[in-house]
Parts: C-alpha cells; structure tokens; sequence
C-alpha cells in the first residue's frame, strides 16, 4: 500500500485496494466518467428501490415526488408535486 495510513474501504484488503484504485489512476478520462456515470445509476436505482420498499402503501405519483425530493430537494419536489395536482384536478387546476 501507499503512504496512506488507514484503507478507505472498510470491505477491501489492502493490496486490493492498491489494485483497484492503479486501475482508477492508469484510466483515461474516457474510462472514468463511464465509472462515474455507472455509480450514478447504480445510486439512483437503489434508492428507488429503496423507497419503493419504504414507502410500499403510497400510491406512484407521491411515491416520484418522493424520490426526487430525495435525489433534488424540497424545493423541486414541491414544483412537481403542485404540478401533478394541477393535472390531477378537473378543470386542470390545483
């Protein structure tokens, strides 16, 4: 291992550590925003997954308006939400 003092992964050994994070550093731009985007999607199908388990009883629409409360905040996920009642309602107002 390099001159770091503690592993960053709690759940890897030392000398695979020192492998994986080679591979990061050996790797083109190219490469690693394909990781990136990769760990992005992986994060947001957890956490769908996640809330869907969570919030099992809410019915689709309130369960979106969660998610992206959660990925975006409060204040996007109000926008969505009003707008999702304006549709909701008759006469195409909240």
């Amino acid at each position: 291992m390099t001159d770091r003092a503690k592993p960053l992964f709690h759940d890897t050994s030392p000398e695979a550590e020192e492998v994986q994070i080679s591979f990061l550093r050996r790797a083109d731009v190219s490469r690693r925003l394909q990781l990136v985007q990769a760990l992005v999607e992986a994060a947001h199908r957890l956490s769908w997954e996640g809330l869907q388990k969570r919030y099992s009883d809410l019915p689709l629409p309130d369960l979106q308006v969660q998610w992206v409360r959660l990925l975006y905040g409060e204040a996007i996920a109000s926008q969505i939400a009003e707008r999702l009642r304006s549709t909701d309602s008759p006469d195409g107002r909240a």
